[in-house]
């Protein structure tokens, strides 16, 4: 079965919330609010790391941090 998750930015709760309610009745949807906090020197790491993938172009999707800055929320699928 396919599990989908939604990640909210975390100055969103009302967003969460509402998502959580549209979703509470479907099975293997989940909704959280981004948990994630790093400090500048792993932010930084991150970003090279970022930049090192991109060069490779391994990633197929934008990363979640740059969707959930221009939509307040990222949607991530699985099995």
């Amino acid at each position: 079965m396919r599990r989908y998750l939604f990640v909210v930015s975390r100055n969103q709760p009302e967003l969460c919330a509402h998502l959580a309610r549209e979703f509470s009745e479907e099975e293997g949807v989940e909704v959280v609010l981004d948990r994630r906090q790093r400090d500048r020197r792993a932010q930084r790491a991150a970003e090279l790391a970022a930049e090192r993938r991109r060069q490779s172009e391994r990633r197929l999707h934008p990363p979640i941090t740059q969707t959930l800055e221009s939509l307040n929320f990222a949607l991530v699928r699985g099995e």
